[in-house]
């Protein structure tokens, strides 16, 4: 059975309030909400009992995990989104930074034209399989990563508010097989940005050594620099055995002298919606975004 949360309220307390009677089942579908401005947490106790709970969202260092300072925290399989926006508004920070929109810890999410807005670490895909169609993605900083996901992001729209790398993933061995796939998806500079980022912004860096990232058939903006990638640090670069690859980028950001950790695809074999995140995927993903 699916429980559709259809949203007409006017205040997320409102919102909250459904939800909370709402998820109580092992599959719960959320549309048209107005944007979460305060942190909500959809947990699966059980297969058959949620909780949501409302706060104001807080900074990483506050919060004391990336995980806390989520605006929106999803902890349950099976969960699905539309047409919300996300937005957390503490932004930059010289420390502690980490504030996000979206934490995502569970299998079979799917995420519709939902808005997920932040500075630093704006989209947690943590586990499981993910899929985000038709999103926008605003962020400057790891603004898009995780350690143990399989997410495809198909037809997004991807925008830097500021310089820095887009994706960080972090798989803790070689036997993870996280992944992202950046598909179809226009890469920019966002309306928010207050300088021009042309050659700031690069399309990852890897948490770890084992860090798998491919954009494909991607149209990739000024803001991107000529060499693509960059290490995680001079003292740590972390790239001897990632994953890094394009195939069929185009737009002015993918000219250029890419870095030499990363590599150019003949083809998209291998990082397809059904490589990345099954062969069921069909039987959870909407395909009318598809």
């Amino acid at each position: 059975m699916l429980e559709e949360v259809l949203g007409a309220y006017t205040t997320v307390r409102a919102e909250n309030e459904v939800l909370r009677k709402k998820l109580h089942t092992a599959e719960t579908e959320i549309r048209n909400l107005t944007t979460f401005i305060e942190e909500v947490a959809l947990r699966l106790m059980s297969r058959s009992q949620g909780l949501v709970k409302g706060r104001q969202a807080e900074k990483e260092q506050l919060a004391s995990s990336d995980d806390l300072s989520g605006t929106l925290r999803v902890h349950k399989d099976n969960f699905f989104l539309y047409n919300v926006n996300v937005k957390n508004t503490f932004g930059h920070s010289s420390s502690g930074g980490q504030a996000l929109a979206l934490s995502a810890y569970g299998t079979n999410h799917g995420y519709y034209g939902v808005g997920f807005y932040s500075y630093q670490d704006t989209v947690l895909a943590e586990q499981g399989n993910q899929f985000y169609g038709h999103c926008y993605i605003e962020g400057a900083v790891d603004y898009i990563f995780g350690q143990h996901a399989r997410a495809f992001f198909h037809k997004n729209t991807i925008a830097s508010v500021e310089a820095g790398a887009i994706t960080a993933d972090g798989p803790t061995s070689s036997s993870d097989n996280s992944i992202f796939v950046i598909n179809q998806s226009t890469i920019t500079t966002s309306p928010a940005a207050t300088r021009s980022l042309t050659g700031l912004v690069y399309l990852g860096r890897p948490w770890t050594q084992y860090a798998r990232v491919v954009y494909t058939s991607c149209s990739l903006g000024s803001l991107i620099n000529g060499a693509g990638w960059e290490p995680w640090s001079s003292s740590a670069p972390n790239t001897a055995n990632v994953l890094f690859a394009e195939y069929a980028s185009t737009g002015a950001g993918a000219a250029g002298t890419r870095a030499s950790f990363s590599k150019k695809l003949s083809s998209n074999a291998g990082y397809t919606a059904a490589d990345v995140l099954g062969s069921d995927w069909t039987s959870w993903v909407d395909q009318a975004y598809v």
